[in-house]
């Protein structure tokens, strides 16, 4: 990968990061009754009180990070759009896997050290599926 092309990727990873933040940040309250639905545990606006702790959902929180990474990679490697389906079903299993993810720290995090540690764990768990998932689809 030259320099030009390593560019090229950010400016599409960035420019629709960007893109999804403001799409995805009014959505924060929803997203949050959602998990406080899931969880049983109270929502407050866009914070979810679960025992003593308060989690504040973020468009981070609902994998837009990963979602830019699987687009810009789309965008990146020219993939055919013929495969649609295919790219929404990955879209989807990514949000669906970080709603499973923000379900879990809530639910299961008894201080900040286990969050700290389970929330590295999962975040890491993301770039790693949509890349590989993109090179599957590459063949």
């Amino acid at each position: 990968m030259s320099p030009g092309d390593a560019l090229t990727f950010l400016l599409y990873f960035f420019l629709i990061l960007v893109i999804l933040h403001y799409f995805f940040l009014p959505l924060a309250p929803w997203y949050a009754r959602i998990v406080s639905f899931l969880t049983g545990c109270p929502s407050y606006g866009d914070f979810v009180v679960c025992g003593y702790h308060r989690f504040q959902i973020l468009p981070e929180c609902m994998g837009i990070v990963s979602l830019s990474l699987f687009f810009a990679l789309l965008r990146y490697f020219q993939l055919p759009l013929r495969r649609w389906r295919v790219y929404v079903f990955g879209a989807l299993a990514l949000l669906l896997f970080n709603l499973m993810r923000v379900y879990v720290l809530v639910k299961y995090t008894s201080s900040f050290f286990s969050f700290d540690i389970l929330h590295t764990l999962f975040w890491l768990v993301d770039p790693v599926a949509v890349v590989l998932y993109v090179r599957w689809l590459m063949g």
